[in-house]
C-alpha cells in the first residue's frame, strides 16, 4: 500500500499529507496507537513527503511517546517545551 500511495503522491504532486485528530489514536486498541505511528514514519521514508500530524492537547501523550526517540536521535533539545 506504501508504494501506490508513492505513486499517487508523485502523479498528483501531493506536497504534505496532514492528519487531523490524532488524539483519537488514544482509544486505539492492542498497541493500535504505535502501529499507526509506524506507519507513518514508513509513509514518511518511503514517499519522501512530509507528514503534519495535528490534534488537541490530549494528542501530546501519543505524540510525545514516539518522539520521545526522535528528539534524542536526531538531536534536538526540546520539543512541547520539555527537556
Amino acid at each position: 500500500m506504501v508504494n501506490l500511495m508513492g505513486r499517487i503522491a508523485r502523479r498528483h504532486c501531493i506536497g504534505a499529507l496532514i492528519i487531523d485528530e490524532i488524539q483519537h489514536l488514544l482509544t486505539a486498541k492492542d498497541k493500535g496507537s504505535e502501529k499507526m505511528m509506524n506507519f507513518f514514519v514508513t509513509l514518511i521514508n518511503e514517499v519522501g513527503i512530509p507528514i503534519i500530524l495535528i490534534g488537541t492537547m490530549r494528542a501530546r501523550t501519543v505524540l510525545q511517546q514516539d518522539f520521545r526517540q526522535a528528539r534524542r536521535g536526531s538531536g534536538m533539545e526540546t520539543w512541547f517545551g520539555n527537556k
